[in-house]
């Protein structure tokens, strides 16, 4: 990420490399062959009510700004990077249990927070040679894949008490995944066939209601609306926020990657000890 970011900062409006900005941005991606960032997250309301009492729009999307959410059925979205992760979360603690560093292309390595790689995540034919008990099997199935947008959002949003709250390229991340994953990945995977750049990109951000059984849920949905005709120099600049943002990210999930093999080899170390003692000792 140092050089991506070394590489940006040679950038400019007048010898733009359109290719060399898709790279580093995760615009096109090579596909797989087998966030205390500060920034608002943008996700799916899936709450009907708040500690007040005020009704909330389920399936609409929300964002939290300056200590209160704002909620909007649409917003316009100008995605800057999409990055990916792996994450593990444990529903009965409500915490993640691990984390990878997010990077532009599924065919990258993964360290996680954990000392390992994916957060434990297999490859399908990693899978099927598996037991179905096999803890390595479950944990796998635990883990899930993220494509993390950090992008602008525009448009007339409302707080919970309904008062208008207007967006106005307002940075913002969002991570999708499970029913999420596919629909951003098909905008984004569509704008790149088309040789357009996706910083200069506006989509029209909404959500489609959809049930499982007795489930419902909401999967994003994307529909272009304008293209740009310029990148500006503060749309580069904003880029390598995005960028320094990841990085800083990274650098914290790698501090832990590390901190989590020391332990590990430090273990090793005393167990060898331990049966080469025994084996003294007999």
């Amino acid at each position: 990420m140092t050089n991506e970011l070394a590489t940006l900062e040679n950038l400019n409006l007048d010898n733009l490399d359109e290719s060399a900005l898709m790279a580093l941005t995760g615009q096109g991606g090579a596909p797989a062959t087998g966030s205390g960032n500060g920034l608002p997250r943008l996700s799916i309301n899936y709450t009907d009510e708040d500690d007040n009492g005020n009704s909330l729009p389920k399936g609409h999307w929300k964002l939290m700004l300056d200590g209160r959410f704002v909620f909007a059925e649409k917003l316009k979205l100008r995605p800057f990077s999409r990055m990916y992760t792996y994450s593990h979360w444990d529903n009965e603690e409500n915490v993640f249990v691990s984390q990878s560093i997010q990077t532009g292309s599924l065919g990258d390595k993964f360290p996680d927070s954990a000392g390992s790689e994916k957060c434990g995540r297999l490859t399908k034919d990693e899978e099927k040679d598996l037991d179905p008990t096999d803890p390595r099997l479950l944990l796998s199935r635990e883990v899930v894949c993220n494509q993390v947008v950090y992008a602008t959002v525009s448009g007339t949003a409302k707080d919970a008490e309904g008062n208008d709250v207007e967006l106005d390229n307002q940075p913002i991340v969002a991570y999708f995944k499970k029913s999420g994953f596919r629909p951003v990945r098909e905008a984004l995977d569509l704008i790149t066939r088309q040789k357009k750049l996706m910083q200069k990109t506006v989509f029209l951000l909404g959500t489609k209601k959809m049930k499982t059984g007795s489930v419902n849920f909401w999967v994003p949905t994307f529909a272009q609306t304008d293209y740009l005709k310029d990148l500006t120099q503060d749309d580069l600049d904003l880029i390598k926020k995005f960028l320094e943002t990841i990085k800083g990210y990274n650098d914290g999930v790698l501090e832990k990657f590390r901190e989590a093999q020391k332990l590990s080899t430090d273990s090793l170390d005393v167990s060898l000890e331990a049966e080469l003692a025994d084996a003294d000792a007999a």
